[in-house]
């Protein structure tokens, strides 16, 4: 692999989703965001793409392991922030872009196949979310991790639920009170990352773990991912934990089910990181120049 996108042959069986390509090779499944001049900025129809891909995934018995990935020079840069402006209706209601990237990171999560992150170049606010939603995340040694949102006024109000498992809570505040785009070596030490490669065996080394876990009995990895998912939500381990007053915007939803508790939809409307802090964000991005 090169500098350029991620490869793609067009006689390999690609299908094309708007800004979304996916390729069968061998038994995984590789779904890949491509709107490299907007650095694979997440919009609604990118979301729908890459969430209907995830569903396919999941009910293909031929797709053992699921590969996210993005056309250089980015992962993904996050939510399209053009988009998020466009989209606000200015209102209470939980904002189409993160409803949508909230319920797609529920089924990353607790979808019963393996779902691998693929990180080449720069995955920042939710595009970081959304490889720390995987299961396994490798990344080349020149990509950069972060949730820099509020070096422009802007809140994080979905990443609690995927930071602080990983990281701890006071290691989550400073990732994102600081804003910091970390090199894949310092995101490896804070596991953010499982492994890191030189750029250019990064796809070969990816493909070798999907093959790998394809080769596991799918029902022993579906029920893993449940147990797993499970102990992390249980009581005193994480904000998603159900009923808790700090469950962030999506956490007991990611947790729970697509949307049982987003905001707007039972969740708990106390936390500033929940709703209120939808609202607060949502109002920020109004007064940015």
């Amino acid at each position: 692999m090169n500098g350029g996108a991620l490869r793609m042959p067009a006689d390999a069986g690609a299908l094309r989703m708007s800004d979304v390509l996916t390729e069968q090779r061998g038994p995984a499944r590789w779904i890949v965001m491509s709107r490299p001049v907007r650095r694979n900025a997440l919009t609604l129809a990118v979301i729908d793409a890459l969430h209907a891909a995830l569903r396919s995934c999941l009910i293909d018995d031929d797709v053992r392991a699921i590969v996210l990935a993005g056309s250089r020079p980015a992962f993904s840069a996050g939510l399209d922030l053009h988009e998020v402006r466009a989209l606000h209706a200015g209102n209470d209601r939980p904002h189409p872009l993160v409803a949508a990237l909230v319920d797609l990171l529920h089924d990353v999560q607790t979808g019963g196949k393996p779902v691998i992150a693929c990180v080449a170049g720069v995955a920042a606010a939710g595009g970081a979310a959304l490889s720390a939603a995987c299961d396994v995340v490798v990344a080349g040694r020149s990509a950069r991790i972060g949730y820099p949102g509020i070096r422009r006024g802007l809140s994080a109000p979905i990443v609690g639920h995927v930071l602080i498992p990983q990281v701890g809570l006071r290691r989550a505040k400073y990732l994102v009170l600081t804003g910091r785009l970390l090199g894949a070596e310092e995101a490896l030490r804070l596991g953010l990352v499982d492994e890191v490669v030189d750029d250019e065996r990064l796809e070969e080394r990816v493909t070798q773990i999907a093959e790998s876990l394809a080769e596991l009995n799918p029902a022993a990895v579906a029920a893993s991912k449940r147990m797993l998912n499970a102990a992390a939500a249980a009581p005193g381990r994480s904000p998603a934990t159900p009923g808790s007053s700090t469950a962030a915007l999506g956490g007991s939803a990611l947790v729970r089910g697509n949307s049982a508790a987003a905001p707007g939809r039972g969740g708990d409307s106390s936390s500033p990181s929940g709703p209120q802090g939808l609202r607060l964000w949502l109002s920020s991005l109004r007064h940015e120049p």
